[in-house]
């Protein structure tokens, strides 16, 4: 029934008010239906109000086929409405024109809060906007009009014009956010940037994208991605949803301003292709899997259209042969191939890809930050340890007095956990008094097949002879003989350059002297 083109039949005419205003779309089908003999007492089915008198139910397959025809004749809305850029009083927009009943002309909208700033008429696909106030947010969209209408708006977007004559060190924001595909539920956007600050300085150390979108339905769970690539492809969108989404550039600890803000639906547009599917043998639980172990990958697309296929595995890429729209090999599993990707490709250079994460059980590994701690009486004291491995190995310390005790204690003083890479923790002992407590402190890891692997590192506890005064420090340092240019290191908040590299290690290298002293 919920089709422009499908009559409405006599067993849903309660409905009848329902199908006329879903089904016209809203439009004025005056014309069609006076040529098509529909009489003045129905024409209320055919423009405002659009609702259908229980008299008119024979006239339906007559209206049906005004609605699909002038619904036919109407130009596509336009997509991919982007700021091309953007200036403290000007804009320039641009889209995509419809493949399929172009328009005469575009009206471009404008408006500011609430009400209408400007509109546009252009005959082609791009339209500049000047006069526009300095940091100050607009909305536009853009409706394609033909001799028989106009098409339903694009969606909107949002941008904030820049300030006026800013010269500060921030990075440019990024420009041209816009979809290279939409398959629903994932969805890839790209985005251009220049690197340069307002300042007109160049940027030439690496740069950071955040990506930040939002279901328009809630709209306070906003999800925060951070890339270092021109482009991101969005996960897990609920169908049929409206998503915004917007951009900025951090150079170090300076952002750049947002990007425009770019609305979507999480829907599959015309020419998207189909998704290819990634299987891997066997099916580990977490497809998690031992170093050197076998596995199968294959990859398969699904389409009536011949497609090519390319399967990369870390640095090895499979080609599928010609016009079989699969690809499969055999490997062993490390370090190395741990990402699978597949990638379909039709001869117009569009294409899809999806990729799978297999995890390598190893590990684990083990190391010692210092292999020599020392610290003075009645202080504290931190050891730290690096630990490897996948799954994340278990932990424990254990201490004992010399390294030939035979006694060993396991230790339940503080310890701090931090992830400082893939796979890869760091651990920190913290022992907040040191008295009595020099010794030798393991750090035993604790693999998930039972592997266990321990480091050790030493504790040297020693009395502080004299408070640690400014001056008996200096006189330290002097005794040691570190160069008079390098003696603003014997201070108690110690400078260090390059020049004074023999004397890098700092303050617990001259509390090294100190205790010598």
């Amino acid at each position: 029934m919920c089709s422009n083109s499908t009559p409405l039949t006599s067993e849903c005419l309660e409905y009848g008010d329902v199908w006329v205003q879903c089904t016209s779309e809203g439009h004025d089908h005056t014309r069609c239906c006076a040529e098509s003999g529909i009489p003045d007492e129905c024409m209320s089915a055919c423009r405002h109000p659009f609702t259908l008198k229980r008299d008119c139910m024979e006239y339906t397959p007559m209206l049906a086929k005004c609605y699909s025809w002038l619904t036919t004749n109407l130009p596509n809305a336009v997509t991919n409405l982007e700021v091309t850029s953007r200036n403290s009083s000007s804009v320039l927009f641009s889209w995509d024109i419809p493949l399929q009943r172009p328009a005469d002309f575009y009206e471009v909208t404008l408006d500011k809060g609430t009400s209408v700033f400007k509109q546009v008429n252009v005959t082609t696909n791009s339209a500049r906007i000047d006069n526009l106030e300095p940091n100050t947010n607009y909305t536009a969209f853009v409706t394609a009009f033909n001799k028989y209408g106009s098409s339903p708006p694009s969606f909107k977007i949002s941008f904030e014009t820049l300030p006026d004559n800013e010269r500060s060190d921030r990075p440019v924001p990024p420009f041209g956010l816009h979809i290279v595909w939409n398959h629903g539920r994932r969805v890839n956007i790209t985005w251009n940037w220049s690197a340069v600050r307002y300042n007109g300085q160049r940027i030439t150390d690496p740069v950071t994208y955040t990506v930040n979108y939002v279901s328009t339905g809630n709209a306070s769970v906003w999800t925060s991605v951070k890339t270092e690539n021109m482009w991101y492809v969005m996960e897990n969108l609920t169908m049929n949803s409206l998503y915004e989404v917007y951009v900025y550039v951090t150079d170090g600890n300076l952002q750049s301003r947002s990007s425009s803000v770019v609305t979507m639906l999480a829907a599959p547009d015309e020419y998207s292709l189909p998704e290819p599917q990634i299987t891997v043998t066997p099916d580990n639980a977490n497809r998690t899997y031992r170093v050197n172990e076998q596995i199968g990958v294959k990859c398969t697309v699904h389409s009536e259209q011949i497609l090519n296929l390319d399967l990369l595995i870390g640095k090895t890429l499979i080609h599928s042969e010609p016009s079989k729209m699969t690809v499969e090999t055999v490997l062993n599993v490390d370090e190395n191939n741990n990402l699978i990707t597949c990638t379909v490709m039709d001869t117009d250079g569009r294409q899809n890809r999806a990729q799978m994460h297999i995890f390598v059980q190893f590990g684990p590994i083990v190391n010692m930050v210092t292999e020599q701690i020392y610290a003075y009486d009645d202080l504290s004291a931190e050891i730290q340890c690096i630990v490897q491995g996948y799954p994340e190995p278990k932990l424990e310390w254990h201490y004992r007095k010399s390294p030939n005790a035979a006694r060993t204690e396991r230790l339940n003083d503080p310890v701090l956990v931090k992830t400082t890479a893939l796979n890869q923790y760091l651990h920190t002992l913290i022992i907040k008094n040191v008295t009595g407590r020099n010794g030798i402190y393991s750090c035993k890891a604790i693999g998930a097949d039972g592997t266990e692997i321990t480091k050790s590192a030493e504790l040297n506890i020693a009395k502080a002879a004299l408070p640690l005064t400014p001056r008996f420090i200096l006189q330290c340092c002097v005794e040691a003989k570190i160069s008079e240019k390098c003696l603003r290191v014997c201070s108690v908040n110690p400078e260090i350059d390059g020049d004074c590299s023999a004397f890098s290690e700092g303050f617990f290298f001259i509390l090294s002297f100190v205790a010598r002293c």
